[in-house]
């Protein structure tokens, strides 16, 4: 399944309500920890924090994304932003007609907020300095050198290739990249086919946009020369939770992972 970025075309968002100075992590709720650690070790992720206070948790990273495995039952999968003080942002996105769904406040105002997309797609945003947590800075498909895009050996994810995109289905992409525009998010390519489909980013994190029912929920979507190849590989690892893409350019190069959380990876050929 093919994506092309064509950078440059769109100017960079004025006055950004988000940046990649901020600390982030891609949050996901898992009812095993155990388990869902397991399963991302096998898709090429590394273990770089875990307690647990005040519930079960663990970082896990493949140099280019920092994901947060968190034993609860919030059902979460979204990003997550730390800021020293998260009222002063939502005063700004207020202002862009952007509230939260949900926050909880303390003596000293929000401590949480959760926003939602116009697709539901959650961020949470928290007061915390987001000092102490690690930071991956590794090439994802954004920055990945073009030259060496049909070098495997290069890929910065030995199982899975180049992350590309934290996708998810929206009902209208237009007005779903208004959105996260208004965010911060810098728009990199909008295109028409095989449906409207766009992709923004913000730092290290990268959002696709897709106008179809191919696909019913978020996935991490990961890009490689040798997709099939990589598919077998993790067949033999992680069995039937591979299966071909039922959606369009499904075949044996485009597969989806799922994870005993009930997430899913997309791992897609170039």
């Amino acid at each position: 399944m093919e994506r092309q970025f064509r950078l440059g075309i769109f100017p960079k968002t004025r006055h950004p309500m988000l940046s990649q100075q901020h600390t982030s992590q891609i949050t996901i709720s898992t009812p095993d920890l155990e388990a869902s650690l397991q399963h991302y070790a096998k898709l090429g992720f590394r273990l770089v924090g875990k307690s647990q206070s005040p519930n079960p948790w663990a970082y896990i990273t493949d140099e280019s994304l920092l994901l947060l495995l968190s034993q609860d039952d919030q059902n979460f999968f979204g990003l997550t932003y730390f800021l020293p003080d998260v009222d002063a942002l939502l005063k700004q996105l207020w202002g862009r007609e952007i509230s939260p769904a949900a926050k909880q406040e303390d003596e000293r105002g929000t401590r949480f907020a959760l926003l939602l997309s116009p697709d539901d797609f959650g961020i949470a945003l928290v007061r915390h300095t987001g000092e102490g947590i690690f930071q991956p800075s590794g090439p994802t498909l954004k920055t990945f050198p073009p030259e060496e895009m049909g070098n495997p050996k290069k890929y910065p994810n030995a199982q899975l290739g180049i992350f590309g995109e934290f996708c998810h289905a929206v009902v209208d992409l237009e007005r779903s990249k208004s959105w996260w525009e208004k965010l911060g998010f810098e728009s990199l390519s909008v295109n028409a086919s095989p449906y409207p489909w766009g992709i923004l980013a913000l730092g290290q994190h990268i959002i696709g946009l897709h106008q179809t029912k191919d696909f019913d929920r978020p996935a991490l979507t990961y890009f490689a020369k040798d997709s099939g190849m990589k598919a077998e590989a993790l067949r033999a690892k992680v069995g039937t939770q591979v299966r071909e893409f039922a959606g369009t350019g499904g075949d044996a190069n485009n597969v989806v992972i799922s994870s005993p959380e009930g997430q899913q990876v997309f791992l897609f050929s170039f």
